[in-house]
């Protein structure tokens, strides 16, 4: 039984969305989208929303990332974004933090992020 489950990152002070199955949690990527009550619940809008997106550090992965959170948000200029690469440079993540100005924004945003190649994983 795959159940979804949101904890709470305290390092980073965010909610992860998390996939369980049978209680058990697994690193598998999230197929659901976070439910809107629950942003509701722990996020304030209009306001600053973190993206974290990691993937494969090949062939522009970073910039399609960035590209796609501006164009989702119809923004003229890049989200502040930062990019951190694994010591093997296989990976990158790329946390953003645009201003998002309602709940069905973040949840446009996931959705056009989870079509980017290259995507391992996302919070």
């Amino acid at each position: 039984m795959l159940v979804k489950s949101a904890e709470m990152d305290s390092r980073f002070g965010q909610l992860n969305f998390v996939p369980k199955l049978n209680g058990c949690r697994r690193n598998r990527p999230v197929t659901e989208l976070p439910a809107i009550e629950l942003l509701e619940a722990t996020h304030r809008f209009p306001g600053k929303f973190m993206f974290k997106v990691i993937g494969r550090a090949d062939k522009g992965f970073a910039a399609r990332v960035v590209a796609a959170v501006r164009d989702e948000l119809a923004e003229t200029t890049d989200p502040p974004f930062r990019l951190r690469h694994t010591s093997g440079g296989r990976h990158v993540a790329v946390t953003l933090e645009p201003t998002v100005q309602t709940v069905h924004q973040v949840l446009a945003v996931y959705r056009r992020l989870r079509r980017i190649p290259g995507l391992v994983m996302m919070m």
